[in-house]
């Protein structure tokens, strides 16, 4: 199962912990500092609502980023794929996400809240 967790799978393959460890602490930790950390605080001074809006349609946009290990992980595991549609809905997929944690940093008014979120959405939901 591509982007199954190893607490799913009960697998202990070297790259399915290390996936674990990337997508659950190193990705969440930097995007949230990022977004809902320094950019969010540059804009907050245009008012929340506007930080929240912002952040959540650039969180949207970086996710197109990622184009190059969905390349590597669909040559690599399903030549068969459709690259197109993957980025379709990595980038709805990162929409609903940043919507989320948005909502949450402003909530709670901390970016510690999102971060944590943003692990647990990641270990569960890849």
């Amino acid at each position: 199962m591509l982007g199954a967790t190893p607490i799913i799978t009960k697998s202990t393959a070297l790259y399915d912990v290390l996936s674990l460890i990337y997508g659950a602490l190193v990705t969440p930790i930097f995007e949230e500092a990022l977004f809902r950390g320094f950019v969010w605080t540059r804009l907050e001074k245009y008012g929340e609502r506007f930080a929240y809006f912002s952040v959540t349609i650039l969180f949207t946009l970086w996710h197109i980023g990622y184009i190059d290990t969905i390349i590597w992980r669909a040559g690599l595991f399903n030549s068969t794929a459709s690259i197109p549609q993957i980025m379709f809905w990595k980038v709805v997929t990162g929409c609903i996400y940043g919507i989320a944690l948005g909502a949450i940093r402003y909530k709670t008014k901390n970016t510690y809240s999102s971060m944590l979120l943003h692990a647990f959405m990641n270990t569960f939901g890849r």
